[in-house]
């Protein structure tokens, strides 16, 4: 796709769908040649740069200059007949027009001459002002400046019509930064180098937190291990209760007569009896050596 490019020095304005959403239009230079050499002086070109498709951007105009009409399908920009362009901001946008007056008194014409005022043109979203600024010095600040044998660098500012070239000159110098609360820490900037007092504290606190980390790794393994034994225990716990009931169930059962003679049932019922109580009093030395959980 081909783009359009404004002729005008010093302007990168092209037709592009961003430019166009700003509604920034394109203008060919006049047929008529007076028109067009007075085109060729305000905007400082040669004639023999100009062709059929060498265009003028809308940001060169007056607003009152262009207008809106629709052709189908769509809106088109249009300039005045008189319009002329405008160069940026080293433009005294006085350039003169001439308009026909009729006298009342005597019904003759004559010409005058009108100057277009500079005005101050600034565009959406670039928040691009084109026109010199005033610098007003400020005289509620004081500031300390100290000297320093350092080598100056100059930055250019441009901005986007490059309407003036501005040169701030910023100065190299050395800061120190002080804390109160501790003497010996003080750090040099400029030179990159640290005190011997801050490499020491900064290696004592490095030396705490390995500490601190290994203290906590401890900690949760310790939690862990009181965990499982604690599960561990209720476990018993619960077997040795089940064990109890069921040893006091079977002395319920027991035959009250001692000196009759036993069924082999009976001797049965007696030698789980007593393996059960041999379990249980296992168990109970358990429990008394684990009573500190």
């Amino acid at each position: 796709m081909a783009y359009c490019h404004c002729i005008v020095e010093n302007c990168d304005t092209i037709s592009s769908a961003r430019n166009k959403a700003k509604n920034i239009s394109f203008h060919r230079f006049p047929v008529n040649k007076e028109r067009r050499q007075i085109w060729l002086d305000n905007l400082n070109l040669q004639p023999h740069v100009v062709d059929t498709h060498v265009v003028v951007c809308s940001l060169h105009f007056r607003s009152e200059d262009i207008f809106r009409k629709y052709i189908r399908p769509r809106y088109k920009y249009f300039l005045v007949p008189d319009a002329v362009p405008l160069k940026w901001a080293d433009d005294p946008r006085n350039i003169p027009r001439k308009y026909e007056k009729v006298d009342p008194e005597y019904g003759t014409h004559e010409e005058i001459e009108i100057n277009v005022k500079t005005e101050q043109i600034s565009y959406e979203n670039d928040a691009v002002v084109l026109f010199k600024p005033e610098i007003q010095p400020d005289t509620t600040r004081t500031f300390t400046f100290i000297e320093v044998p350092h080598a100056t660098e100059e930055v250019s500012l441009e901005n986007t019509h490059n309407a003036y070239n501005q040169q701030i000159v910023v100065k190299n110098e050395p800061m120190l930064i002080e804390i109160n609360n501790t003497d010996e820490m003080q750090l040099n900037v400029d030179g990159n180098e640290v005190a011997p007092g801050t490499t020491q504290m900064l290696w004592e606190l490095r030396k705490k937190n390995q500490v601190n980390m290994k203290m906590q790794k401890t900690i949760l393994h310790l939690r862990k291990k009181v965990k499982c034994l604690q599960q561990q225990l209720r476990r018993r716990n619960k077997k040795l209760a089940d064990l109890k009931a069921k040893m006091k169930k079977c002395k319920c059962k027991k035959n009250p007569e001692k000196n009759s003679p036993m069924s082999p049932q009976s001797a049965e019922l007696s030698r789980e009896e007593s393996e059960d109580m041999v379990e249980v009093e296992e168990l109970e030395e358990l429990d008394d050596d684990a009573v500190w959980w």
